[in-house]
């Protein structure tokens, strides 16, 4: 049934046929492709958005900005941790991307997130209609490595997987490990100097009831012939087998059998598998990653000297002062947590597909070596962080409230404790949707960094572009022939049971001035100036599901 959804007045207006003889019992529906039918995103298995292939060049227009997180010296491998800030992953945010801010927040990532993940579709939209469990549609799988991501690519012929950025590497995926996927799938990067990234092993070598809990799964469907799961039954609810849909890195390995270890906690959910009343189906809904060991030997994992280690520390994503118990009274405390998602197994359930979220935020990493002195490890380091949510202002409640870092305040330890003045940022709010014509679909407003005070009192100023699409006058009138800083994306507005397009904002940077307040320091400014593409320049692409978006109109060039 179509329907028009009111957001300002959150309604929800159609016209359906009532009997006269029996009583009808209405209710109001996620849309299929699991979409916000308002526009405010979804909770789908990944947080790449569109951006992610593209923000990092030099020519994407984006404000990026990083912070290193120093840990101690080691042999062999050992972490390279910072906290990273990009402006344009927050541009890829749309109507059908997965919009819940990291655990750090909005627009930042910590480079010791790294991963594979593939991607599921909605079987609703693979001929199994009003199913909206996950369905198998073809071998894909995109990398995140210390901070760059790059979609995997299978051979057909050879089965062999590579990098799309092709480099030295070469990638391998295994089966058999114990990890919780129904056939063990994991996978080892190994780079052009020897060092082996394993990801989603679980149970590492010599390991007794340890478990890394790397491997996030869901229940995924073969409904077609040759897919996994297929020949399990002849009916659609016999064919779902567990797959994994992240493998997270577990186990690092380099040529002088030296190694570092990844540890992580699952965050689990039900849902009302194949349309059951109940939830009938438990999944890995996210996680976190808890310590990073190294200095390691490999063939002593877990009897031999651990070197260094990174401890990482969460709070749940919640305003209150009071976080214990997550109800339907107190679920306004938590702005960007789906409560309606949240089932217990075998409880009366209204999710009929699964949703991929976190509860947590990152408060606080901790380095420490170990001490041959004291047989304990000695702490180093200690970096703080603190966040706010930041109203968008499009609903009027707290469902479009966005988490922010506010700042990053380090501390060292050895010794007598010295701690820095904090990193401390503030925000511009801007919409990412070219909004105009339609009042009841929202602007998805999205905070993007303004200033960056660093611990000397430097101040970093940031200014954006203006938008440069405007609803109804200079919108792109093809989507294959754009040279407007807005790109297209697909998707099922207002819930329509077809996906058409709509525009999105691409916010250039154009200023970037460095000062120093106190006037002993020079002040740096930095101007850009992008180039026009000829006309008839394609520069962006739709897809209904996004895979790549598009960068600005030209390059940057520093004036």
């Amino acid at each position: 049934m179509e329907s028009d959804n009111d957001v300002s007045r959150q309604t929800v207006t159609g016209t359906v046929a009532l009997s006269a003889t029996a009583p009808t019992v209405l209710a109001v529906a996620a849309t299929t492709s699991g979409e916000s039918a308002s526009g405010s995103g979804t909770y789908a298995a990944t947080q790449l958005s569109p951006s992610a292939t593209w923000a990092a060049g030099g020519s994407s227009g984006a404000f990026t900005w990083s912070h290193p997180i120093q840990v101690p010296p080691a042999p062999g491998p050992s972490p390279d941790l910072s906290l990273s800030y990009d402006s344009g992953s927050v541009d890829g945010k749309t109507a059908s991307t997965n919009n819940q801010a990291t655990q750090v927040g909005e627009g930042f990532n910590s480079s010791a997130d790294s991963y594979i993940e593939r991607t599921y579709g909605s079987c609703d939209e693979d001929g199994q209609k009003d199913k909206f469990d996950l369905c198998w549609k073809f071998d894909n799988a995109s990398l995140v490595l210390n901070g760059k991501s790059s979609e995997l690519v299978k051979d057909d012929t050879t089965g062999t997987w590579r990098l799309k950025n092709d480099d030295a590497s070469t990638v391998t995926l295994s089966t058999g490990a114990d990890n919780g996927d129904d056939n063990g799938e994991h996978w080892t990067v190994t780079t052009g100097d020897g060092t082996r990234y394993v990801f989603g092993l679980n149970k590492l070598t010599g390991a007794d009831t340890q478990r890394t809990n790397s491997v996030w799964t869901v229940p995924v469907f073969g409904d077609d012939s040759g897919e996994p799961g297929y020949s399990q039954g002849s009916a659609f609810a016999d064919r779902a087998v567990t797959q994994a849909w992240r493998w997270n890195l577990d186990y690092v390995e380099d040529l002088h059998d030296n190694a570092m270890s990844y540890w992580y906690t699952k965050e689990t959910n039900s849902y009302a598998k194949n349309g059951a009343a109940t939830a009938t189906a438990s999944y890995t809904r996210g996680g976190y990653l808890t310590r990073i060991l190294y200095g390691q030997r490999a063939d002593a994992l877990f009897t031999g000297v651990t070197s260094g280690r990174a401890e990482f520390t969460y709070a749940e994503r919640c305003t209150a002062s009071d976080c214990a118990e997550l109800t339907d009274s107190t679920a306004p405390n938590w702005p960007d947590v789906p409560f309606d998602s949240i089932c217990a197994s075998g409880d009366d359930c209204p999710a009929t597909g699964p949703s991929f979220f976190t509860r947590k935020r990152l408060t606080k990493i901790d380095t420490s070596v170990w001490s041959a002195g004291t047989s304990a490890f000695t702490a180093v380091d200690t970096w703080e962080l603190t966040q706010e949510y930041l109203d968008g202002g499009d609903i009027g409640d707290t469902t479009d409230q966005t988490l922010t870092l506010k700042s990053v305040k380090r501390t060292g330890k050895n010794g007598t404790a010295i701690s820095l003045n904090p990193v401390t940022f503030t925000y511009d709010m801007r919409p990412n949707r070219v909004d105009g014509d339609r009042d009841d679909i929202l602007p998805l407003t999205k905070p993007r960094i303004r200033t960056v005070t660093s611990e000397t009192g430097s101040i970093t100023d940031v200014t954006l572009s203006d938008p440069e699409c405007v609803r109804g006058s200079s919108v792109p009138a093809a989507e294959d022939k754009n040279a407007a800083s807005c790109y297209p994306q697909y998707w099922h507005i207002n819930g329509a049971e077809e996906a058409s397009v709509d525009w999105f904002h691409k916010y250039r940077v154009t200023d970037v001035v460095i000062s120093d307040p106190t006037g002993h320091g020079s002040t740096m400014e930095s101007h850009y100036a992008y180039d026009t593409p000829p006309p008839g320049t394609t520069t962006t692409r739709p897809s209904r599901r996004p895979t790549n978006a598009p960068g600005p109109s030209g390059a940057a060039t520093a004036l």
